[in-house]
C-alpha cells in the first residue's frame, strides 16, 4: 500500500469526475499518461493509500506527466489559480479541502462525496470565498 498521494486542486477536480461519475481518464497527453493517472485514481478509489495531501504545486499527477510526456510547463510550478479555474474552486469549496492539509483516505473520499450535495447560492458563495482564502488568498481585499 502506498502511504501518501499529493494532489493539487484542479487534479482533485479530475479525480472527483472520475470517482463520482465512473468516468475514464481523458487527456491529450498520450496513452502512457492516461494509464498512469488511471492507475493512481484506481488506488485512490480502492482506498489503497493511507492519506492524501492537498498541495498547490507539482503533485503526483504532474510527476506522471513529466515522466510520460517529458513536458514541464512553468505554469504547473506556480500552482493553481482558482480565479481562472472555476471548476476547481467549486470542488475545493464543496469538499472544504484545504491546501497544506493531510487527510486520511476515508475522510478524503467522504469530502469528495460532498460534491453531490446541493447548496443554495448563498451557501455556495460562502464556501467558495472560504476555499479561495484557504489557497492563501483573501477575496475580500
Amino acid at each position: 500500500m502506498q502511504d501518501e498521494i499529493k494532489l493539487r486542486p484542479h487534479h482533485v477536480t479530475n479525480f472527483a469526475h472520475y470517482y463520482l461519475n465512473n468516468a475514464s481518464v481523458t487527456s491529450g497527453y498520450g496513452q502512457e499518461f492516461k494509464d498512469g493517472v488511471t492507475s493512481l485514481f484506481e488506488i485512490l478509489s480502492r482506498k489503497g493509500i493511507g492519506q492524501v495531501t492537498i498541495i498547490n504545486g507539482l503533485d503526483d499527477i504532474c510527476k506522471i506527466c513529466m515522466q510520460t510526456t517529458k513536458r514541464k510547463n512553468r505554469f504547473c510550478e506556480k500552482g493553481d489559480n482558482l480565479q481562472r479555474n472555476p471548476s476547481a474552486l467549486v470542488v475545493m469549496a464543496k469538499t472544504q479541502l484545504v491546501v497544506g492539509q493531510i487527510y486520511n483516505i476515508h475522510e478524503f473520499l467522504e469530502r469528495v462525496e460532498r460534491i453531490r450535495k446541493k447548496y443554495t447560492e448563498e451557501e455556495l458563495l460562502d464556501l467558495m470565498m472560504d476555499a479561495y482564502a484557504n489557497m492563501g488568498n483573501d477575496p475580500r481585499f
